[in-house]
C-alpha cells in the first residue's frame, strides 16, 4: 500500500496569482431530473421537486455579493414548472443568463426559442456519449441521443453560446475520438471533459476508469478538436498523466481563473479575493484529495490536486522532474481573459 500524503504538505509549492473576485455563479435550483444517469451525484433524490423560495433566496445573495452572470444548474432546470419564472426574474437581476442541461425538452425548437425570448443566452450541454448506444447506456434513457442533437442544433440556430460537457468513464472513454470528430462539426464554443469523480457520495463504482488509461484517449481526442474550439477544458486530473497538454487542464488552483466556470454551491461562492480563493481551494484539496511519495518530487507538486482519496490506491501517480512550478497558472495563461469573456458575454445580450 502507498504511502498517501496530505495536499497541505505542498502548499508552499505554490504562489498566488492575480485572481479577480468571480462575476459568474452557479444557480442551483434542485436535484429533480428527467434522466437517470449512471454517475449522478444525486441519485437517491432525482424525484424530489424543487422549492422555488431557495432558488429566489440564491438569487438574491449571490446580486448581493456583487455576482452579475448567473449559470443554472440542477439536476435539470428546465423541468421544473417554475423555469420561467425563474428566467424572467434572472433578467431582472442579472446581465447575462446561461444553463447546464440534458437538452431533452431543448429538442424541440419552440421551447428553446421561448427560453431564448425569456433571457437565456448561453446553454452547456451534457453529451456523454459518442453514438446512440453509449450515451443512452449512459442516461438511462431511449431517444435521448437524438434530442440532444436536436437541441444543439436548435441553439446554435437561434444564436445561443453553445458549450459542452462530457463526463469521462468506463463507458465512453475508449471512444472520445469518435465524440470529437461530432464535436469538430458542431464546433461549440467550449469543451469540458469531465473524469468522473465521487463528489456529494455519487456511486461511480463500476463505471469510474483508472487516470492512466483515460488520459491518452483524451489526449487525442483534444488533438482532434484544436482549432475547432476555442476553449477545452480538462477538468481535476493529475498533471503527470497530462504532459505536454497542461494548457488544458484545469484543477482547483486554476478553475479559480476560469470566468466561464468559477462557481460553487450556495454559500460557499467562491466571491473572494485571491487570499480567500486560495485558502477555499487548500481546504477542499487537503480534505478531499491525496497524493503519494512520488509527488514529493514532481515539478507540478503545488500546482496539481493528485487524486481523490477514494481513487487513490486505483490510480498511478508519476513524479515529473523539472523545475517546480509554482504559479497555478503557468500553462493556462492565454485562455481566457476577463476582458475577451466580457466581449462574447456583451454581444449576446
Amino acid at each position: 500500500m502507498s504511502l498517501v500524503l496530505k495536499n497541505n504538505l505542498f502548499n508552499d509549492s505554490v504562489e498566488d496569482s492575480d485572481i479577480s473576485k468571480t462575476i459568474r455563479s452557479q444557480l442551483f435550483v434542485g436535484t429533480f431530473c428527467n434522466y437517470k444517469c449512471k454517475f449522478c451525484y444525486y441519485k437517491p433524490s432525482l424525484s424530489i421537486k424543487n422549492d422555488p423560495t431557495e432558488v429566489y433566496e440564491q438569487m438574491n445573495y449571490v446580486k448581493k455579493h456583487g455576482i452579475i452572470d448567473i449559470e443554472f444548474t440542477g439536476g435539470e432546470p428546465t423541468i421544473d414548472p417554475n423555469w420561467f419564472d425563474y428566467l424572467k426574474k434572472g433578467k431582472e437581476l442579472f446581465r447575462h443568463l446561461s444553463l447546464i442541461t440534458n437538452g431533452q425538452r431543448m429538442a424541440k425548437r419552440e421551447f428553446t426559442k421561448k427560453c431564448y425570448d425569456h433571457g437565456l443566452r448561453e446553454i452547456l450541454f451534457s453529451i456523454h456519449g459518442y453514438d446512440k448506444d453509449s450515451h443512452e447506456k449512459i442516461t438511462g434513457i431511449p431517444g435521448s441521443w437524438e434530442k440532444i442533437l436536436k437541441a444543439i442544433d436548435h441553439a446554435k440556430d437561434i444564436g445561443f453560446i453553445v458549450r459542452l460537457n462530457c463526463t469521462v468513464c468506463s463507458v465512453n472513454y475508449e471512444n472520445l475520438d469518435r465524440l470529437a470528430l461530432r464535436v469538430k462539426e458542431i464546433k461549440p464554443l467550449g469543451f469540458n471533459f469531465i473524469p468522473l469523480n465521487y463528489w456529494d457520495g455519487a456511486d461511480s463504482s463500476g463505471v469510474d476508469i483508472p487516470y492512466h488509461k483515460m488520459a491518452p484517449k483524451i489526449k487525442y481526442a483534444i488533438d482532434l478538436m484544436r482549432g475547432h474550439v476555442q476553449y477545452i477544458n480538462v477538468r481535476y486530473m493529475p498533471y503527470c498523466h497530462m504532459v505536454g497538454y497542461e494548457e488544458f487542464l484545469c484543477n482547483w488552483h486554476q478553475h479559480t481563473h476560469d470566468y466561464w466556470d468559477w462557481s460553487n454551491s450556495f454559500k460557499r461562492l467562491p466571491v473572494l479575493d485571491h487570499r480567500e480563493a486560495r485558502e477555499y481551494v487548500d481546504e477542499i484539496r487537503t480534505h478531499v484529495y491525496g497524493k503519494k511519495v512520488e509527488c514529493l518530487a514532481c515539478k507540478y507538486r503545488g500546482i496539481c490536486d493528485g487524486v481523490e482519496k477514494k481513487l487513490l490506491e486505483h490510480n498511478e501517480l508519476k513524479g515529473t522532474p523539472g523545475d517546480v512550478v509554482k504559479d497555478p497558472m503557468h500553462y493556462r495563461k492565454n485562455y481566457c481573459s476577463l476582458e475577451e469573456y466580457n466581449r462574447i458575454i456583451y454581444a449576446k445580450n
